[in-house]
């Protein structure tokens, strides 16, 4: 919406300039078309040629604002594309490597071999401690890999989020100097010709 009512208002503006630029060319054909032309039409007809190509001039940069800005645009889109796919990819790659969710995982462990069910049920059998012991060791150093592996994950996403706020500051202020460089050719080319 916002942006159709911009171009709208573009496009009427660059409709007026337009008008404004026909009125100049028909005063400069009544100019001179009239029989008796003394300097004053001379001079006249001088300073509407010069607002005529001041106008084109105007027109022109415009046009190429707007394809600057419709390039812009469909710059940050394709960038946009881009980092959804990319999340994506590393979303379904964290999906592979951890299918289950930490709930899922917790309802599938078996009871009967952590501690407190050991303690109760080995009693003092050395041997059958140091074992279940072992397995127990190797299950916790299981789940905090797992979860390490999760939270790089996940940093590694945070980073990249950050790092397409850093990408779309930068292509800003390449947009807002290449406007600023665009407006100071116009203005040098206008010099010149005066």
């Amino acid at each position: 919406m916002v942006g159709e009512a911009h171009h709208q208002a573009q496009l009427a503006e660059e409709r007026k300039l337009r008008d404004q630029l026909a009125r100049k060319e028909k005063e400069i054909r009544d100019n001179q078309n009239r029989k008796v032309r003394g300097m004053a039409a001379i001079h006249r007809e001088r300073q509407l040629l010069e607002e005529k190509k001041e106008l084109e001039l105007l027109i022109e940069r415009k046009r190429l604002v707007q394809i600057q800005e419709s390039q812009y645009a469909h710059e940050k889109a394709q960038e946009f594309r881009n980092m959804q796919q990319l999340s994506q990819k590393l979303e379904n790659q964290i999906k592979q490597h951890h299918p289950q969710t930490e709930a899922a995982a917790l309802k599938k462990i078996d009871y009967t071999q952590t501690r407190f069910h050991v303690a109760a049920n080995v009693g003092s059998n050395p041997a059958i401690k140091e074992k279940v012991e072992k397995l127990v060791h190797r299950e916790e150093l299981s789940s905090v890999v797992n979860k390490a592996s999760v939270k790089q994950k996940i940093e590694q996403l945070s980073v990249m989020n950050q790092s397409k706020a850093y990408v779309e500051q930068e292509l800003e202020k390449q947009q807002r100097v290449a406007a600023i460089k665009a407006e100071q050719q116009a203005l040098q080319e206008k010099e010149r010709r005066q």
